[in-house]
């Protein structure tokens, strides 16, 4: 496979500074993942709680937004970034850093977002139409902080409105019992979930 080079770092104040044990398990499924005899195009991908960025980074590598010159099956359209609206833009420069690491000299689009403060105005703030929308939208162990579950289903309900056909495919290892407790406000705000095995998670509005 595809050998990435990555910085982490020691410390972040919420947790953005390094490559998740679940960032793996999501890798495998979204290069892997089959419709009928060929491998699925998720589309245009936004990733929340990019971390490090080694994910968006391999998904980049077969991107048709990011054509690496090499002979390659296309997995998605084009991929943008997003975590925590850091004060120091600590996060974005590291994901930026490794994008460049890796030989990707013009990182894809990176949206500063603190969940449940707005979607569309992150949006602009970046610079980005307020009325993109996203085929996929991808995480991995972001279900940390219970405190967090409410705005994080508000963002989610701003990603994706009712009767879209967006999905979003989230990783979640990990044994917390509280994580529970997202599942039933997902489920409340109208998200159905399919759980794909190897801690997959599925979920599109009904």
């Amino acid at each position: 496979g595809e050998r990435l080079q990555i910085r982490q770092y020691d410390y972040h104040s919420h947790n953005a500074n390094r490559v998740w044990p679940g960032t793996f398990n999501l890798a495998e499924y979204l290069l892997n993942a089959r419709h009928g005899e060929g491998l699925l195009n998720w589309g245009a991908v936004l990733e929340l709680g990019t971390a490090t960025g080694l994910l968006a980074i391999r998904l980049a590598l077969v991107s048709t937004q990011h054509s690496q010159d090499r002979t390659s099956v296309v997995y998605c359209e084009s991929i943008v970034t997003s975590d925590v609206e850091d004060e120091r833009g600590e996060v974005a420069e590291n994901i930026a850093f490794n994008y460049r690491l890796n030989r990707i000299e013009k990182p894809p689009p990176h949206v500063p977002h603190t969940w449940g403060t707005g979607w569309k105005t992150s949006m602009e703030k970046a610079g980005l139409d307020s009325g993109t929308s996203f085929d996929t939208i991808i995480a991995s162990d972001i279900l940390l902080y219970v405190s967090a579950y409410p705005a994080l289903v508000e963002t989610l309900e701003e990603l994706i409105p009712p009767d879209s056909n967006s999905k979003f495919i989230m990783s979640w290892n990990r044994r917390m019992k509280e994580s529970q407790e997202f599942f039933d406000r997902i489920k409340k705000v109208g998200f159905d979930c399919t759980h794909e095995g190897k801690c997959i998670y599925i979920f599109k509005r009904t």
